[in-house]
């Protein structure tokens, strides 16, 4: 990538036990399950790129992320990654794009919401899920990385209880960008 980055990201924590803010429920007419990659091939109303696939192959075959999407009726409406062994850092952190995550920790990673279906708390739902999944690993903590622009994931997250751990910086040109962990 070209150009100057100065980005910055904040660092979400939350211990898995005990959780008691996670007490959140779907809407009639949604469920859950966990996904492979054909639900992505014929995910109906969210189109992919080649490349997203690609990644999305990738992430499945490596055995160290787990994929749960909702769906309403037949159509994939909302998807939400949870990583097991790495934390993947954001694309333009092209020179190192992973750090290695504590054994005691999984990490909630690329979640999307179909725009028609927002609103409808499925990002609350599906987080509450993935820390129940978590917790099932035998896991004590999820993190996960938000823009700091991103105020709705932001919001929502800290609802359930996540809190600002610690700033993640990056600044840089192109793929010589770095990035630099700081407290928050």
């Amino acid at each position: 990538m070209v150009g100057y980055f100065n980005e910055i990201y904040i660092y979400y924590k939350i211990e898995l036990h005990p959780n008691p803010h996670c007490r959140k429920t779907l809407k009639n007419g949604y469920y859950i399950k966990q996904l492979n990659l054909q639900d992505f091939n014929r995910s109906g109303i969210i189109e992919f790129d080649q490349g997203k696939i690609d990644l999305f192959k990738r992430r499945l075959d490596s055995r160290e992320y787990l994929a749960f999407g909702i769906f309403k009726g037949e159509l994939l409406v909302y998807y939400f990654w949870l990583a097991l062994k790495e934390i993947e850092l954001p694309q333009s952190l092209a020179v190192k794009s992973t750090l290695v995550l504590a054994p005691d920790s999984g990490y909630l990673v690329d979640g999307y919401c179909h725009p028609d279906h927002r609103g409808q708390g499925l990002h609350g739902y599906m987080t509450c899920y993935l820390l129940q999944v978590l917790a099932k690993y035998g896991r004590q903590y999820a993190i996960t990385i938000i823009q700091k622009e991103n105020r709705a994931a932001r919001k929502s997250q800290e609802g359930i209880g996540f809190m600002p751990f610690k700033k993640i910086l990056l600044r840089g040109f192109g793929e010589q960008a770095q990035f630099f962990k700081m407290r928050y």
